[in-house]
C-alpha cells in the first residue's frame, strides 16, 4: 500500500492551502473500500493511483454508473499542475 504518511501530508496541505472542508476525501484502503466508495452514489468523481489492474476495476465499476474517473496507473510519476504553472514544462517531465 502507498505511503499512508506521505498521503496524509497531501491531504494535510490541500487543507492548509484553504481548500473548504468535504473537497478533498483521501480513503486508504484495500478493493473492498475501493469498490465501496466507487459504487457509492455519494461518490461523483473518482480520482485513483494505482496498478493498472486495480485501475481497470475502478474504470469498469464507475463507467457502469457513469461516473467521472481519472486514472494514474502503473507508474510513479504523477504531477499536478496549478493554474500558474508552465504547462509546457510540466509536460515534458
Amino acid at each position: 500500500m502507498a505511503n499512508t504518511r506521505a498521503i496524509r501530508v497531501i491531504a494535510k496541505a490541500f487543507e492548509a492551502a484553504g481548500l473548504p472542508a468535504g473537497e478533498l476525501h483521501v480513503i486508504l484502503g484495500g478493493s473492498e473500500t475501493g469498490e465501496a466508495v466507487v459504487s457509492s452514489p455519494y461518490t461523483d468523481v473518482i480520482s485513483f493511483t494505482g496498478s493498472s489492474a486495480a485501475g481497470r476495476r475502478v474504470d469498469e465499476v464507475a463507467g457502469r454508473l457513469l461516473k467521472k474517473v481519472v486514472l494514474e496507473l502503473g507508474g510513479n510519476n504523477a504531477l499536478i499542475v496549478l493554474g500558474d504553472d508552465d504547462l509546457d514544462k510540466a509536460a515534458s517531465y
